[in-house]
């Protein structure tokens, strides 16, 4: 083998360690709290909030954090929401992107949702008790 069959042979290994392979996918995520927003009541309060956590595998096997990517992405995006009373996050959408390295995966969730609010047109508005 040449020189210059070792240094491209060495080129070659150190891209495939460097480069990653991988892909993404979405979805619209569903909710077991069911509310009828057809009437008009609400209104929309902001729209695009969106957040990113990411996780982290050795070996694609050996996480490297707690792996709650997806509460720690919720807490934020509750945080950006800054929900008032009779305010609720919907439309939330989660979106995954999977990156594959030679010792290594990473996992990157972004949440994205839109903020609406209740008018209850002379009626109280709803209040959760503690504990709720």
């Amino acid at each position: 083998m040449t020189r210059n069959d070792q240094r491209l042979a060495l080129a070659g290994l150190l891209s495939l360690l460097v480069a990653g392979c991988g892909g993404s996918s979405g979805f619209l995520r569903g909710s077991v709290t069911q509310v009828q927003v057809q009437h008009g009541d609400f209104r929309i309060v902001k729209t695009g909030l969106h957040s990113t956590a990411e996780t982290g595998k050795v070996f694609c096997l050996i996480p490297t954090d707690d792996g709650q990517a997806y509460r720690h992405a919720m807490e934020d995006l509750h945080g950006w929401a800054r929900l008032r009373p009779n305010q609720m996050l919907v439309n939330i959408r989660e979106d995954w992107k999977v990156m594959v390295y030679f010792f290594y995966c990473t996992s990157t969730l972004t949440l994205s949702a839109d903020v609406i609010e209740f008018s209850f047109e002379g009626k109280p508005p709803l209040t959760a008790s503690p504990g709720q």
